[in-house]
């Protein structure tokens, strides 16, 4: 029994080993290729990025509305300065795909650009649940539906969107919701088309 025993503690220690420098195998692979990756996308020509599908917001056809609340001044007013900025969507593209693709002179103003639409995407979740609260469920839906033509990929501006649906006989709209989450390039993608689909069931 002791003999067995010991033998299965010499297997599990092998085991452990081969695992370990596997392991260990990989990760040096995985950080030789990323290294190579960026010293090939560092040295990429600076390309046009005049002609990328930049978001412009129609500040003009948006609900916005006269209103002494302070909170929805606020997010209108940050959407109007949105308006003026450069706004890409580049949800899921790592630095090293943008300066392998555009090259790397172009990556701050490409950083900015989807930093600016991080800050339209939050901006517009954070009005249409304003407008809820105020009971302006018309705006509401308005608004986070152009969040939704913006590819958001905020959980939360499906969600309202899904419910307000339901509480105003639309409730067949939130099936193009799960076709529009269903086009992310989001990790959150998964999640946001299984919870609207609760919503189909419910």
């Amino acid at each position: 029994m002791g003999f067995t025993l010991l033998i299965l503690v010499f297997i599990f220690i092998g085991w452990f080993t081969y695992e370990r420098h596997k392991v260990s195998r990989i990760e040096k692979s995985n950080t030789k290729d990323y290294w190579a990756n960026e010293n090939l996308a560092n040295s990429i020509r600076k390309k046009d990025i005049s002609q990328l599908d930049y978001i412009k917001i129609p500040i003009e056809s948006l609900p916005l509305i006269e209103t002494q609340d302070e909170i929805v001044n606020k997010y209108q007013n940050e959407l109007k300065r949105l308006s003026s900025l450069p706004i890409l969507n580049l949800t899921g593209i790592s630095n090293t795909d943008l300066k392998m693709e555009y090259g790397p002179a172009n990556l701050n103003e490409l950083s900015e650009a989807d930093s600016n639409f991080t800050s339209l995407v939050r901006c517009v979740n954070q009005l249409g649940n304003r407008y809820n609260e105020l009971g302006d469920t018309d705006n509401a839906i308005k608004i986070l539906e152009y969040g939704i033509e913006c590819n958001t990929d905020i959980s939360n501006t499906y969600y309202l969107l899904a419910q307000l649906y339901i509480d105003t006989n639309q409730a067949d709209k939130i099936q193009n919701l799960v076709a529009k989450a269903a086009s992310l390039n989001s990790l959150s993608k998964n999640s946001i088309i299984k919870n609207l689909n609760e919503f189909i069931i419910f």
